[in-house]
């Protein structure tokens, strides 16, 4: 029993140790998860101990008032009495706009500044890419003429080179009849010079090779684009072609338009320009640079000499004409007129110099007769920042192509000096008509048993074509002296048109209700080499028009009054349905017909008299 009990006492002393080693353990966690438990009212109750500390030292360490809120009051009064009594006037500081209107125009002396100290190097900057200005207000204006050109195998005339309107036809040349259009632009030379002055004042020069010429604007050629109108085109569809890019490969500084110097080069003669060379920009009006001192501005020749000079409205501008008329104004009350009058070209240039505007001009001559177009025009520029090395530029880049646009016809490039797309022009067709009045059944002249319209109609005729047609028809007649005289007649007209490929010939003809404007007739024409009136056979005028009907003419029957005009309803060669009147033709009409008539009445050395 005894051991029963030592056993069970060796048992329970293990268990008192293990009991006491947990107590232990237990204590040090427990403060821990008092921590967790508790820390932060722990921490505020430090705080507000800490508060309550310094509350109470200050006041105790507070120190008593020694004056009373009512003598505070009475020595703020006093305070502010004295700062009342102080005056005190500041001095002004003067604006630098007050500065610029007194009379001294300089600050006073307190203000005055020391002598200017400039920097050691100079403030420049890299050069830039100005902006570039395309031609404005582009008019254009299209005809057909027959132009004096050599003869095959015949020289050009030197002495003819100059032009001018005296002197006739030179000998050794032909008449080639071309459909053309002309083109006028302005070309806005003071916004482009400002341009510039804006892009490189103060800007970096190489030493050495400073380039001056670099920093004003050098017109180099323009490039022409033209777009063909059809029913229904947008500005949106139009196809725009360079008439004048195909041949950059053959372009240089002295021949900068080939293809028109080609054209230049078939001309017997030139004719002197009616815009004076100073107002236009040569290059763009030209095609080159000319000598000053030897060049004559020049103009296409046109035939027939006496009856088809160059116009103002053809070749000319507006604006331009303005400028001309306020020169000529400001010359009539110059101080030295005589000055004025003495060197007109000198004086020209030095006007024009103060202008922002000068001319630009471009020939088409490979138009469609009866199209109608559009053009636009982009300037070409030399390249301003040719030649530069990067150090000297914004972008190295700038110095690439000795041209700017690099590509003339690039629609992407935003700084392209292109000009807006001008108005349609219509070339005129191989022939059109012109409606007069009309003649009354009743006239004793009129055969037809019904009114008939009078009509101009007008041909662009080709003269080997209608010779070749009349001589078929000599050969067709069966009586051998009748077929004799009228093959030598084909042999004369042969002789007398061997130079002229096509003139323009008009003719009155009477038509009624229901007629096709279809006739053939010898006709008066003014030769463009003879400038006489000579007869050529066989003039086709297929008009292709026909008269359907027509109203007014003369007044309504027993009334007292003036006749209405009249008004054609005619079919055009496309099958339209068009009305034309009398008024709206009527100068047309009398032009078509006053040249070969005047001509006619003055001169009666017509070969076949």
């Amino acid at each position: 029993m005894a051991k029963g009990k030592e056993r069970k006492e060796k048992a329970a002393k293990p268990k008192a140790k293990k009991e006491k080693k947990e107590k232990k353990s237990s204590s040090g966690g427990g403060m821990q998860q008092m921590l967790l438990d508790h820390g932060e009212k722990i921490g505020l109750g430090v705080v507000g101990l800490i508060f309550l500390v310094c509350v109470v030292f200050g006041f105790v360490g507070k120190t008593s008032l020694d004056k009373t809120a009512e003598q505070l009051a009475s020595a703020i009064d006093g305070k502010e009495t004295a700062m009342a009594a102080i005056t005190y006037t500041p001095e002004k500081d003067p604006t630098w706009v007050e500065l610029a209107k007194s009379e001294a125009k300089v600050p006073p002396e307190v203000y005055v500044l020391g002598p200017w100290v400039g920097p050691l190097f100079p403030l420049q900057g890299p050069r830039l890419e100005p902006k570039y200005y395309g031609p404005t207000d582009l008019r254009v204006i299209a005809g057909r003429a027959p132009f004096n050109v050599l003869a095959a195998g015949a020289a050009a005339d030197p002495a003819a080179g100059g032009g001018g309107d005296a002197g006739g036809v030179p000998e050794g040349s032909a008449s080639k009849g071309e459909f053309f259009v002309v083109g006028t632009f302005l070309i806005p030379v003071g916004k482009q010079r400002a341009a510039y002055d804006l892009a490189f004042a103060d800007t970096l020069k190489m030493p050495g090779d400073e380039r001056p010429e670099q920093d004003k604007p050098e017109y180099f050629r323009y490039v022409v684009e033209r777009a063909l109108v059809v029913a229904g085109a947008t500005d949106e569809t139009l196809q725009w072609v360079a008439i004048n890019e195909a041949d950059n490969a053959n372009v240089t500084d002295t021949n900068r338009f080939p293809i028109l110097s080609a054209k230049k080069a078939e001309w017997a003669t030139i004719r002197q320009d009616v815009v004076p060379a100073p107002f236009t920009e040569p290059a763009l009006t030209y095609g080159d640079i000319p000598n000053m001192d030897e060049f004559v501005p020049w103009l296409p020749p046109r035939l027939p000499w006496t009856t088809a000079a160059w116009t103002w409205s053809e070749v000319g501008h507006g604006t331009i004409a303005d400028m001309v008329r306020a020169f000529s104004e400001q010359s009539a009350t110059a101080a030295d007129p005589d000055a004025v009058a003495a060197d007109p070209e000198e004086a020209m240039q030095a006007f024009v110099a103060k202008q922002g505007t000068r001319m630009g001009r471009f020939l088409d001559f490979a138009v469609e007769p009866g199209a109608q177009y559009r053009y636009r025009v982009t300037l070409v520029l030399r390249n301003p920042n040719r030649g530069y090395t990067k150090q000297y530029l914004k972008d190295e880049k700038l110095a690439d192509g000795d041209f700017r646009p690099v590509s003339p016809l690039d629609a992407a490039d935003a700084n392209r000096p292109v000009s807006e797309a001008s108005y349609v022009v219509a070339v005129p067709g191989r022939s059109e008509i012109a409606v007069g009045g009309i003649v009354p059944e009743e006239e004793k002249s009129n055969r037809t048993g019904e009114d008939a319209a009078t009509v101009v109609a007008t041909v662009w005729e080709s003269t080997a074509e209608a010779i070749a047609d009349y001589e078929a028809e000599a050969n067709t007649i069966r009586i051998p002296a009748k077929k004799a005289e009228a093959l030598a007649l084909v042999e004369l007209l042969k002789q007398v048109w061997v130079n002229v490929d096509y003139v323009e010939a008009s003719m009155e003809f009477r038509v009624t209700r229901g007629q096709y404007l279809n006739m053939k007739a010898p006709t008066a024409i003014m030769h463009p080499l003879f400038e006489k009136i000579e007869t050529l056979r066989n003039v086709r005028f297929d008009t292709g028009f026909t008269l359907v009907d027509m109203k007014g003419g003369k007044p309504a029957a027993g009334a007292a009054t003036m006749a209405p005009p009249v008004e054609y309803l005619l079919l055009d060669p496309n099958g339209n349905l068009i009305i034309r009147s009398e008024i709206g033709d009527r100068g047309a009409y009398k032009r078509k017909l006053e040249a070969v008539s005047q001509a006619a009445a003055e001169d009666g050395g017509n070969t076949f008299d």
